[in-house]
């Protein structure tokens, strides 16, 4: 304790043996300021010393809690959609309708997998584990709502998210490549094979677009008619109730289509087919 008042004590402007004039080319304040800074970090690299250990404790137990999430949430995603306020998913294997106005897309997930490689959290990086998805889309813009005529577009493409790097959440960014594109239409996507309503960027807003899970396979299976397609919209913020807060799940044999979603769903490349 001596020893540290005296270490605090020379770094004094009126310390008796210090001379009170520029040293190095520097002025009195700045090397005052400087020696605050070097004292303050000496007691905040402490302080991150000693709760480190119990810091990465809690951390490891997040790890195994998402870890457990992760895999629960992958197999009901066999057999199960996905509605909640801010996303809308179907099961593996099946079309997401997403329309706005007479355009209207569909989005299927065909695989997606863990990354296995949550790390510690640092000062720079969360360390959370990456996710991976893969994903065949169609796009119909001609106003026809025709997903099997020619002048469509599509295509396939991966998905990934991982770990948040940076400084603060402010100047951090999310590793990955997690926005889902159909058409000019983008929207960000959640493990396993949950698509939001928001739109990235954002040239459009989320209330103007309806999402209704399914459990086709193919677009030349979809009947707009069906009287279980049911649309979705967009709930969150100040319009939202405490039910749009809650993820519902349903099952693969009451969604459009009728049969129960196979745990490896026959599928072509490309969801024209």
């Amino acid at each position: 304790m001596g020893m540290m008042k005296k270490f605090i004590r020379g770094f004094s402007p009126h310390h008796p043996h210090r001379p009170q004039t520029t040293l190095y080319g520097q002025d009195r304040g700045t090397r005052l300021l400087c020696r605050v800074v070097f004292v303050s970090l000496i007691f905040v690299g402490g302080g991150c010393a000693v709760g480190s250990s119990m810091d990465q404790a809690i951390h490891q137990a997040g790890i195994k809690r998402r870890a457990e999430w992760l895999d629960r949430t992958a197999r009901e995603a066999e057999r199960y959609a996905f509605v909640h306020g801010q996303y809308v998913s179907s099961p593996k294997g099946k079309l997401l309708l997403i329309r706005r106005g007479q355009d209207l897309c569909a989005v299927r997930v065909t695989a997606y997998r863990r990354g296995h490689d949550a790390g510690p959290r640092t000062f720079f990086s969360t360390g959370k584990e990456t996710t991976y998805a893969e994903y065949d889309w169609v796009f119909q813009g001609d106003g026809s709502g025709d997903l099997t005529k020619s002048n469509v577009e599509s295509g396939h493409d991966e998905l990934s998210r991982g770990a948040f790097v940076g400084i603060s959440f402010h100047l951090s960014m999310e590793l990955g490549n997690f926005d889902v594109e159909c058409g000019e239409w983008k929207f960000w996507w959640a493990f396993p094979t949950a698509v939001s309503f928001d739109p990235v960027p954002k040239p459009y807003t989320p209330e103007e677009f309806e999402m209704a899970p399914t459990n086709w396979a193919q677009v030349s299976e979809i009947d707009l008619q069906d009287p279980r397609l049911r649309w979705y919209s967009h709930h969150y913020g100040a319009n939202a109730t405490r039910e749009d807060y809650i993820e519902k799940l349903i099952p693969a044999e009451d969604l459009p289509g009728g049969q129960a979603a196979s745990s490896t769903p026959a599928h072509s490349a490309n969801p024209k087919d």
